[in-house]
């Protein structure tokens, strides 16, 4: 999909219709978000790893519910 800056730019129902058709995933979502709200030199390689793990975690469950 488009860079981190032309994420956080499209409105919301773009977003859901790029995460319908699988292509946005909402790990890449959450992370453009947080590079934009907090800026990449402070998303430490470390928390970026536990945020995607905690994200999959939260992803599975409903992917089995729906």
């Amino acid at each position: 999909m488009a860079a981190t800056n032309q994420i956080c730019q499209l409105d919301t129902i773009t977003l859901a219709r790029a995460v319908a058709a699988k292509e946005l995933s909402p790990v890449e979502l959450t992370e453009a978000y947080l590079r934009t709200r907090y800026g990449a030199h402070e998303l430490a390689p470390q928390k970026l790893a536990e945020l995607r793990k905690l994200l999959r975690q939260i992803k599975q469950p409903l992917k089995q519910a729906a």
